[in-house]
């Protein structure tokens, strides 16, 4: 059946429209005056015109590709620098608490050799009335060596005392080095008496 432009386009619906042919189309727009070239074209040229399509996409892709290495680089980068700046903050809080850990055990032994010194200075004023009930009675009160030796010997203390005595007496910042391997030798000396031994 022939196609009727003018039938048509009396009771035109866009669902026919679709439907049309290219012949159809060509004698629709002859009937609506329309100027327009109809170019036959080949197979060779259709392909063609695919592979032109197709090239120019793959440049646009190309192209495309291009910026999103651009971009994955620049993300690559700027994860990098937060990764440096993060272990650069680390490394600085990890030195401040070195700091403060330092900070920490100075003024301990400081508070250490503070109450050391309180100590010994305490025990440098010796007061003898108040302590004179705990000296035991003697039957030879008269003769002192006497009195002496079993003063000694009733206020020795055991080996193991002198022991730690000596092994745990530090210098004060107050001392000579003279005066610390004296009592550092007194110590010992005291040591070894007490285990009834005789100093070379």
């Amino acid at each position: 059946m022939a196609f009727d432009a003018g039938k048509f386009l009396k009771t035109p619906d866009l669902e026919g429209f679709d439907n049309l042919k290219k012949e159809e189309l060509v004698l629709l727009a002859k009937h609506l005056k329309l100027n327009f070239k109809v170019e036959n074209v080949d197979a060779f040229k259709l392909k063609q015109l695919e592979l032109e399509h197709e090239l120019k996409l793959k440049e646009t892709g190309m192209k495309e590709m291009e910026k999103i290495k651009v971009k994955e680089l620049e993300m690559k980068e700027r994860l990098e620098m937060d990764k440096k700046e993060k272990e650069d903050e680390f490394r600085l809080k990890e030195l401040e608490m070195r700091e403060r850990l330092e900070m920490a055990k100075i003024k301990i032994e400081i508070v250490k050799e503070e109450s050391n010194t309180k100590v010994q200075s305490k025990s440098d004023h010796f007061d003898a009335p108040k302590n004179i009930r705990l000296v035991p009675k003697f039957e030879k009160s008269s003769d002192y060596d006497t009195v002496k030796q079993e003063v000694l010997k009733a206020y020795e203390l055991v080996p193991e005392a002198y022991r730690q005595k000596f092994r745990s007496y530090k210098k004060f910042d107050s001392q000579t080095y003279v005066e610390f391997a004296r009592e550092k030798e007194d110590l010992f000396d005291k040591w070894l008496t007490s285990k009834k031994q005789i100093t070379i």
